[in-house]
C-alpha cells in the first residue's frame, strides 16, 4: 500500500513555508508527515510518484545532508517513479538541475566533483540505458 497523501495547491507559493519550494518544483513532500504538495494543472504523475518514492523509501528531508546522500535519495526517488509508471524516460534536464544544486545552490562543490558524485550514485542503481546516455550528455557539457 502506498504511503503519503496528496494536497493539491493552486501555485507553488501555496506550499507551506519551510519547505522551500522553487518555481521548478511541481511537487514536494514533507517526509515527517508524508504529505505531498502538488500543483493543480502542472504536477505530472511521474512528479507525484517521485515524491511517493521519497516516502516509501524512508528518505528524510532534514538538512544538512551530505551531497552523496542528497543525490542518492533523489535518484532513488526518480527510479521509483520510473519503475511505477515508466517515466521519466529521459532525465537530462533533471541531472542538470541536480548538478546545479550541488555546485551553485546547496553544496558549492566544483562541477567536476558534482559530476563524480552523480556518476557514482547513478551507476550504483539499476537505471535504464537512456539515463546512462543522458548522464554522458551532461558530463560532456561540463568539460
Amino acid at each position: 500500500m502506498r504511503k503519503g497523501k496528496v494536497k493539491w495547491v493552486d501555485k507553488y507559493q501555496d506550499i507551506p513555508e519551510g519547505m522551500e519550494p522553487t518555481r521548478d518544483d511541481l511537487a514536494l513532500v514533507d517526509t515527517e508527515t508524508g504529505r505531498i504538495y502538488a500543483i493543480k494543472g502542472k504536477t505530472r504523475i511521474e512528479d507525484l510518484e517521485h515524491e511517493f518514492g521519497h516516502v516509501a523509501l524512508g528518505h528524510s528531508n532534514k538538512n544538512p545532508r551530505n551531497p552523496n546522500q542528497y543525490i542518492r535519495e533523489e535518484l532513488e526517488a526518480e527510479l521509483y517513479a520510473y519503475q511505477r509508471v515508466g517515466r521519466p524516460k529521459h532525465i537530462t534536464g533533471y541531472l542538470r538541475r541536480l548538478l546545479y544544486d550541488l555546485c551553485e545552490y546547496e553544496y558549492k562543490v566544483s562541477k567536476q566533483r558534482g559530476i563524480k558524485i552523480i556518476e557514482k550514485e547513478l551507476f550504483f542503481l539499476p537505471v535504464p540505458r537512456e539515463w546512462e546516455d543522458d548522464f554522458y550528455k551532461v558530463k560532456k557539457e561540463v568539460r
